[in-house]
């Protein structure tokens, strides 16, 4: 069966059209919030990351723990380069 689209009418177009650009503002809003959820959980993830680092003891400390003085001492030096002394 072929439609002659000369024969639908201009309403139904226009519903359509309406329709269809609507949805298309709704695929749209919904992908950015999508992205943005996304965002939201990298930089979590990123957060408890940069969290856990902070608080995890330095390869000086861990060397010492291991009573590796050479390595400790070289790390400490590396340190103080990077300016991370450790107060007290």
């Amino acid at each position: 069966m072929t439609v002659n689209l000369a024969t639908i009418p201009e309403s139904y177009w226009r519903a359509w059209l309406a329709g269809y650009s609507d949805g298309v503002q709704y695929g749209y809003v919904r992908a950015l919030a999508d992205v943005e959820a996304d965002d939201d959980a990298a930089w979590a993830e990123l957060s408890q990351r940069v969290r856990k680092q902070a608080n995890s003891p330095r390869f000086s400390q861990l060397s010492d723990t291991r009573e590796d003085r050479d390595r400790a001492e070289i790390a400490r030096a590396h340190e103080r380069r990077m300016g991370l002394e450790l107060a007290g």
